[in-house]
């Protein structure tokens, strides 16, 4: 077969036009954190406050690493392991619960990201493996931030999500529990580092106590 000259550019170019349609229908973090949302099997709110001015919250919180490296200077439970992979934020604690974030949205009042994750834990043997997003929505009042935080969890298979929602009691009180404990930790972390500095330079050592000021001087 022979083409002419003239249609080898208007192939080349339908050769293109069908690849960036292919690229155009690729699911975004955006997207799929939007599909997990609309047909969570599981969903949990709660609001919250923490003893912190703004500047401290938004520091501690772009830098998730720096945050689970105070946490577990601190001795808090339970002890997550944070790195960042690319684009994403993998985290993984002695549970068994392992995931990669991705984030959706960074405004200063609002975080969202979606996360692919799996779970290894004799307590739920058929739930190992879903999707999740987690959404922080935080405004400055006074000397405080107060805001909620929602997980909506959608399994990875029909079977797993009969099963959260079938648990959804169980499941509740144990995300609830853990979300709680959490805060409440959080907020004794956050206010250490404005009213008691130097305690905490003591208890994370100099050089965590240098990178979390160089964070703290940024956002301020």
């Amino acid at each position: 077969m022979t083409h002419s000259v003239s249609s080898i550019p208007l192939t080349l170019a339908l050769l293109l036009v069908t690849a960036a349609a292919g690229e155009a229908a690729e699911p975004t973090a955006a997207d799929r954190a939007t599909a997990v949302v609309d047909a969570a099997h599981f969903t949990y709110e709660t609001s919250f406050r923490l003893p912190c001015s703004q500047s401290t919250w938004q520091a501690l919180v772009g830098d998730p690493v720096l945050f689970a490296d105070l946490w577990n200077a601190y001795g808090y439970g339970p002890a997550y392991q944070v790195s960042i992979r690319g684009a994403q934020i993998h985290v993984a604690d002695p549970t068994g619960l392992v995931g990669d974030m991705s984030p959706v949205l960074t405004e200063p009042n609002r975080r969202q990201y979606f996360v692919r994750g799996r779970l290894d834990h004799w307590a739920v043997p058929f739930l190992n493996e879903g999707l999740a997003v987690f959404i922080l929505d935080t405004r400055p009042e006074g000397a405080f931030i107060v805001g909620q935080v929602s997980v909506h969890i959608q399994a990875a298979s029909a079977f797993g999500g009969l099963v959260l929602q079938l648990g959804r009691p169980v499941l509740a009180e144990h995300v609830e529990n853990r979300i709680k404990l959490n805060l409440r930790d959080a907020g004794q972390l956050l206010e250490a580092i404005e009213t008691r500095p130097q305690a905490v330079r003591r208890k994370v050592g100099d050089k965590l106590w240098a990178r979390l000021q160089g964070v703290l001087a940024a956002a301020r």
